[in-house]
């Protein structure tokens, strides 16, 4: 099926799009992107991101359009949606087993009309190394398999434990999502490699057996430029001890959660004194309506990247407190690049080597938090330039060495 080249190729298929705009997933899929490009050069890397395909209409044109066709494809959209449905049969005890599309999964979940235009204008076309950076595309991998072109997986998280899909109001809503995990176990065991953005998820495969690398994130390119640039900023500029800076996204579940934790405590119990917190995130103004009445605290939403980035310049500190979920957050190292000292919950902190500026609090308790704000706000913590850059130079590379090892296996 492919066309071998006698120069490198590697192909990478993402769920976000690499962007040094929008939230952490973007920004982990376009440090990936420029790890490979500076792997294989720009030229040697060909990336497909199933966000940017879906939002183009013509994506879900038919590539069989004429009622032939149609039934041709018949057997093939059965088998599909067969596969889809029947992954995991506890889901055919909910509505989501019989919908058109699923919350997880590993078969039967991409659209057939992506898989084919991958085949065609990227497989065909010669590949030498394959990417992917989500269970669900255990399909690629299977069509690469086809084509004699090893994969690998560079995980965000470790998906099908994700909060939101982790009931525990019953035994069998529990049990629904531990045979995801063990379909997740099994599409990531078929991988050429594994890597991954958490030492807890490293941890984790290691330990069931399945070799896995940590590989952290790093800002990069647009992203880290623009991080230094308020880290520059900030030195020639006096900032307010009294000011906390609070960001995430609430369409991840774990974040959400921890933002929800932290207006209700700060409703309930109020911030300590002369503290001012901002909130910033897409959606967090939905999360916040009682929010809104505490003194002191500013929920803004989504601002843009100059507000933002006068934030980073004006806080004294940024608060982290994540108390849940996996993945790691990409906040954390922007912090410490932008010179934004951070004080970040113990679960957080698990993930990855905390870089400069980092406090971690000894619980995550609000007594705890407020704790922390009390001695930021009077004893402020400065992160110098090159204490970053240290950090940022410890830290393991291993994207090139796993793709090496596997081409040259």
């Amino acid at each position: 099926m492919s066309a071998r080249t006698s120069r490198p190729v590697a192909t990478f298929v993402s769920y976000r799009a690499a962007t040094p705009n929008g939230d952490g997933g973007n920004h982990r899929t376009y440090q990936i992107l420029r790890d490979l490009q500076a792997e294989f050069g720009c030229d040697g890397v060909v990336h497909v991101a199933l966000e940017e395909w879906a939002t183009r209409r013509e994506s879900w044109r038919d590539t069989t359009p004429s009622a032939i066709g149609r039934l041709q494809s018949l057997p093939r959209r059965l088998r599909q949606r067969v596969e889809r449905m029947t992954e995991n049969p506890y889901n055919l005890l909910t509505r989501h087993g019989w919908s058109r599309h699923s919350e997880f999964g590993t078969r039967g979940v991409l659209p057939r009309q992506f898989c084919d235009r991958y085949v065609d204008r990227v497989l065909r076309r010669g590949a030498t190394i394959s990417l992917v950076d989500h269970p669900l595309f255990d399909q690629i991998r299977d069509l690469n398999l086809r084509a004699a072109v090893p994969t690998i997986i560079a995980s965000h998280n470790l998906e099908s434990l994700d909060v939101a899909r982790v009931p525990f109001a019953s035994r069998v809503a529990t049990q629904r999502s531990g045979v995801d995990f063990a379909n997740e176990l099994w599409s990531l065991s078929r991988f050429e490699g594994r890597l991954a953005i958490s030492r807890i998820e490293a941890a984790v495969l290691n330990g069931v057996g399945l070799s896995c690398q940590f590989y952290p994130y790093l800002p990069t390119g647009d992203v880290r430029a623009q991080l230094l640039r308020s880290a520059n900023e900030r030195r020639r500029s006096e900032q307010d001890p009294n000011l906390f800076l609070l960001m995430g996204t609430s369409f991840h579940a774990p974040t959400r959660r921890s933002m929800q934790w932290f207006v209700a405590h700060a409703a309930k119990g109020g911030l300590p004194r002369k503290a001012r917190v901002v909130l910033v995130g897409s959606h967090v103004e939905e999360l916040a309506v009682a929010g809104c009445r505490v003194p002191g605290l500013e929920v803004r939403g989504r601002v843009s990247n100059a507000e933002l980035g006068e934030l980073l310049v004006r806080a004294g500190t940024a608060l982290v407190p994540q108390r849940l979920g996996f993945g790691a957050l990409t906040r954390i190292p922007e912090l410490a690049c932008a010179g934004v000292p951070s004080l970040v919950f113990p679960h957080a902190s698990y993930a990855l080597d905390p870089p400069p500026g980092a406090q971690v609090l000894g619980d995550d308790s609000w007594a705890s938090l407020v704790g922390g704000m009390c001695r930021a706000m009077g004893s402020p913590v400065t992160i110098e330039a090159e204490a970053y850059s240290e950090w940022e130079a410890r830290q393991e590379r291993p994207l090139g060495q796993t793709l090496r090892r596997i081409m040259d296996g």
